[in-house]
């Protein structure tokens, strides 16, 4: 049953043998545009559900020792944000170092290896062009003393051990040659050390994107860190997140309003434009749910931070499918609901229940294409009113 006080509807008494009462529902002064035929079709019900949520951070990150060493210094505190007294235009701020000398001193012992492996490799090629001068030496000794052979000055004995010496120094500069390849391999490897050591050296300093919020220190100076073992934690407060659990139905109006008007949130009072981030493929077949992810800037708040309350507005269709008639335009005749239709006929509608000023009436009860008109005043000498009218 749904009541309805006496401001809103007028009883006449048409009949006193009968006792027959009639209930019109008062007309309020209406303008020309709601004075004119009415169609429910057109004014579908609609349900407003609203929805809670917090935001997060939209991105976090942990700054974790990746050598073992002894944390020397970590200046910034809770709440501070990263590189705001920094002009430069690195992307990447100091937030602390680690003590690097253990490092250090093996990154001088690599760079050393890459200096010995350099000057090896210039002693071999040293012997390589004593060897291809040696070379030409027995290969111009061995022209000499076959010149002289054929002239019967030299023997052959001469020619064969000086074609024996060119050869033994040619299977030498064989072996250099492969010293060579050697030594510089040795050298790529040394380089690739020193590399390594000075990214370790490098990785003593701590360094975090600029504009970031400190959230948590795990570690205080002088303290020491195990590879891995995380030293302290930051936010990117300018964009936050929130995260929705929403229905099917609900995610749909999400995205359709994404693309069309625009979506907005409630924070403290104050209206925030939002972004529709992401709509998880995944569904929990529990809860019937989809994660459905919103953005909104930070600097459109006095303070952007975690755990804020959200508010959102979400509009749809009502599930009965009913329609909307304005109190206007109907009557209740003790316990049926009536319209007045433009062609001057009464025909009986089933409400649902009364919103605001109008009622949401079963889709069922209206015929296709119905067009209703304001219900004409009772010409009765006689009206009287009851305190509450009701509806079934």
């Amino acid at each position: 049953m749904l009541n309805l006080s006496s401001s809103q509807f007028g009883c006449v008494l048409l009949s006193a043998v009968g006792g027959f009462l009639l209930c019109v529902a008062a007309p309020h002064r209406l303008s020309s545009e709601e004075s004119a035929p009415y169609q429910p079709e057109k004014h579908p019900a609609q349900t407003e559900r609203h929805i809670t949520a917090f935001t997060r951070p939209a991105a976090k990150l942990i700054i974790s020792a990746e050598d073992s060493a002894k944390l020397l210094s970590l200046p910034y505190q809770v709440g501070m944000s990263v590189g705001q007294d920094s002009s430069d235009d690195e992307q990447l701020a100091v937030i602390g170092t680690l003590d690097s000398s253990l490092s250090e001193a093996q990154q001088q012992s690599a760079q050393a290896q890459v200096r010995e492996a350099t000057s090896n490799i210039s002693r071999i090629k040293a012997d390589i062009a004593r060897n291809d001068r040696e070379i030409r030496w027995w290969e111009s000794e061995l022209a000499r003393f076959s010149a002289l052979a054929q002239e019967g000055r030299a023997s052959q004995r001469q020619v064969d051990e000086t074609t024996f010496r060119l050869d033994q120094v040619r299977l030498s500069g064989q072996g250099i040659e492969q010293q060579l390849l050697s030594a510089e391999a040795a050298l790529i490897a040394a380089q690739a050390n020193a590399t390594q050591r000075q990214i370790i050296v490098d990785r003593h300093t701590l360094r975090a994107p600029k504009g970031w919020i400190i959230t948590k220190r795990h570690m205080e100076p002088l303290a020491l860190a195990s590879p891995g073992q995380a030293v302290i934690e930051l936010a990117d407060l300018r964009q936050l997140e929130i995260e929705l659990r929403l229905s099917s139905q609900e995610t749909a109006w999400i995205e359709s309003a994404h693309t069309t008007n625009g979506l907005s949130v409630e924070i403290d009072g104050q209206s925030i434009p939002a972004s529709l981030h992401a709509v998880s493929p995944d569904f929990d077949a529990e809860s019937r749910k989809h994660v459905v992810l919103l953005r909104i800037d930070g600097d459109q708040l006095k303070i952007a931070r975690g755990g804020l309350v959200v508010r959102l507005r979400i509009t749809l269709p009502d599930p009965t499918g009913g329609f909307l008639i304005p109190l206007a335009y109907a009557k209740s005749d003790l316990d049926q609901w009536l319209v007045y239709t433009t062609d001057n006929e009464y025909i009986e509608i089933k409400p649902i229940r009364l919103e605001g000023e109008a009622l949401v009436v079963a889709p069922k009860s209206l015929p296709k294409g119905l067009r209703i008109q304001i219900p004409p005043s009772p010409a009765v000498d006689e009206v009287t009113t009851n305190d509450e009218a009701t509806l079934p």
